[in-house]
């Protein structure tokens, strides 16, 4: 994952930009990184418990000022944001026309960015860790018919094929700036990549804009992450934030 960033960084139509970050600082590194963070930002990080998840946010909301100023040639602390209700940032204030687009995720101080121009786009990123309650949650979201192929399942598949489905559909959902439906209220999600990971494309019906693409892959050893990109294809380049805060 790990590579040197180029010097004269550019985001071209049809490229997709993935950051991997680590977000817990070595000790002797100083205190909370929280300079340049806005007012509604340290409300968010002071709603966290406990100083490890505080500084968790601080820092992933830093290395997000950061990056996006290395592509928009801004100072990180200019920078705006807006919320949609569910809670996806976007730019705001003199850079709401900005054609950059952006999505973030974090696991246990794992973070992994994704930016493009001038398309939606969603992240997510998870632990491989057991799911205990991956039988329930996958019998109440998916359609009927991706049901009888979870049940068909070895057991020792479940798990992984679960978190593969569940980032996939949670790029897509934060993509698309919306939170989790009912079974059957969006048929053009229930059972997104429910069979594993891989490139692939897929099309909703239920929603203007699309085609979609995306693909689930193992960013670090123990995680598994997804993007879900409006585009028919795309090409990604990965870096790592290494970067002292």
């Amino acid at each position: 994952m790990k590579a040197q960033t180029p010097s004269n960084l550019q985001l071209a139509r049809g490229e997709v930009h993935l950051w991997l970050a680590l977000l817990d600082r070595p000790e002797g590194t100083g205190g909370e990184p929280s300079g340049l963070l806005d007012e509604e930002e340290k409300a968010r990080r002071d709603r966290f418990d406990g100083y490890r998840e505080r500084c968790r946010y601080a820092c992933r909301r830093l290395i997000l000022r950061k990056i996006l100023s290395r592509y928009l040639g801004l100072p990180p602390k200019a920078l705006q944001f807006r919320y949609v209700p569910y809670g996806k940032p976007s730019l705001a204030g003199p850079f709401i026309n900005e054609d950059l687009e952006f999505s973030y995720s974090h696991s246990c101080g794992v973070a992994l960015y994704a930016f493009t121009k001038g398309r939606r786009i969603g992240v997510d990123l998870e632990r491989l860790t057991s799911i205990p309650e991956a039988e329930e949650i996958a019998m109440s979201q998916l359609s009927l018919n991706w049901a009888k192929l979870w049940r068909r399942l070895p057991p020792d598949q479940k798990n992984l094929t679960f978190l593969q489905w569940w980032t996939q559909t949670e790029a897509y959902l934060k993509a698309l700036g919306e939170g989790w439906m009912r079974q059957g209220e969006n048929p053009g999600i229930l059972g997104l990549s429910f069979l594993g990971g891989g490139q692939h494309r897929w099309s909703d019906r239920s929603r203007p804009g699309g085609p979609w693409s995306g693909e689930v892959f193992f960013p670090a050893p123990g995680y598994v992450a997804a993007v879900a990109v409006e585009a028919p294809e795309y090409h990604r380049k990965v870096w790592g934030w290494w970067q002292e805060l």
